[in-house]
């Protein structure tokens, strides 16, 4: 009896062996055939300065926790901005800024995560860009919420206090944070997401995931569906509406800072010999308008119309700023619609985020004007 359990035990072992070793093998197969910075998911850490960061290395990322595959001695340009300049919801090299890089022959450093604003701009700006002596930096100013982000930084973190004006809705200690529910072995699948490719590839083969994108559950009743030849997307103008409208006090204080922020940009950029434009993203909303406008019958066609023309309104006096102070931008609405009349260039679901060939037309069009400069 006894020789039959250590006979069972050895058994057990060299199954479990040899299924480890199957598994790791399988692990650096999957490293070798595809990017780990597209498949792992990445957890941020809290920061005092820029609220949230990732950590050196994690998920793929670098050794400052940004989507390049390491941190060079230098760089020729250095693109910073939110999730529109990460590249959410297609490869790395899928990204504008990747897609700059190929397009030019030159060395682009992409400084982005998802969430950040121009308050994070600028420190990146200071920390990481121009440490890398890059002749030219790029930042991608999404109007669908940069500003709204830029005010709930300063008035959210203690570091701005002194950013703050008296009156504006203080957010110390009312940003919900993000819980986390395991549920069945929760987690096991939370550290496989973040470690393993074999195992994030497998889901996105079998579940059809997307990977390597943040994913916002709304409200059914806010969605409109759009149809436009071969292509459909979804628009979420009640989302969009309250974070653009300038009736807003806090969304008034947004631009406010970004503007500001933008401003010692700037100076930063011109002190150290550096070319400096501003990428005006525009919502995938702002991008149909002509559509949209020619379609009375759309549903909430009505509050569309209110949201075009809030970001309108925006975007106007953004390019009116950056006009007065001589900063260069570059205006992607044009190029971006133009696509959209034949060119599959968002996803058909409520992402905002182009996708890989919407992110050729930005990188095209900062390509130009990078050369014209």
């Amino acid at each position: 009896m006894a020789s039959r359990r250590r006979r069972w035990a050895l058994q057990g072992g060299m199954l479990a062996l040899s299924v480890t070793l199957a598994l790791l093998l399988g692990e650096g197969l999957a490293r070798l055939f595809v990017d780990p910075v597209d498949y792992l998911m990445a957890t941020p850490v809290s920061d005092p300065i820029l609220g949230r960061r990732l950590e050196p290395g994690a998920s793929g990322h670098d050794q400052w926790g940004f989507r390049n595959r390491a941190v060079p001695d230098s760089a020729d340009v250095v693109t910073i901005g939110d999730s529109q300049t990460y590249g959410v919801g297609v490869p790395r090299l899928s990204s504008w800024p990747a897609q700059l890089s190929k397009l030019t022959g030159r060395q682009v450093y992409n400084a982005a995560l998802a969430g950040y604003s121009p308050i994070e701009y600028y420190q990146l700006l200071r920390r990481y860009a121009l440490p890398l002596k890059p002749s030219v930096v790029v930042v991608g100013f999404y109007l669908g919420n940069d500003v709204h982000e830029a005010y709930r930084r300063v008035y959210a973190l203690p570091h701005y206090t002194a950013l703050r004006r008296e009156g504006v809705q203080s957010l110390e200690g009312t940003v919900p944070t993000r819980s986390y529910k395991p549920g069945l072995l929760g987690g096991l699948r939370r550290w496989l997401s973040s470690h393993s490719v074999l195992y994030r590839v497998t889901l996105a083969s079998v579940l059809r995931e997307q990977t390597a994108e943040l994913f916002l559950s709304r409200d059914g009743s806010d969605l409109v569906r759009f149809h436009h030849g071969t292509s459909s997307t979804v628009f979420t103008p009640g989302n969009r509406l309250g974070v653009l409208d300038l009736d807003s006090a806090t969304v008034r204080e947004g631009l406010r800072l970004s503007l500001l922020h933008f401003e010692l940009m700037a100076r930063l950029c011109d002190t150290a010999g550096v070319a400096f434009f501003i990428a005006l993203i525009p919502t995938k909303e702002r991008v149909y308008q002509p559509l949209i406008e020619a379609d009375p019958e759309l549903r909430q066609h009505a509050v569309l119309r209110a949201l075009l023309a809030k970001e309108g309104e925006l975007d106007l006096r953004v390019r009116r700023f950056l006009q007065e102070r001589g900063i260069s931008y570059i205006d992607l609405r044009p190029p971006l619609q133009a696509a959209a009349m034949h060119t599959r260039i968002y996803r058909p679901d409520d992402d905002g985020h182009p996708t890989a060939a919407g992110y050729l037309v930005i990188a095209r069009e900062v390509a130009r004007r990078i050369a014209q400069h």
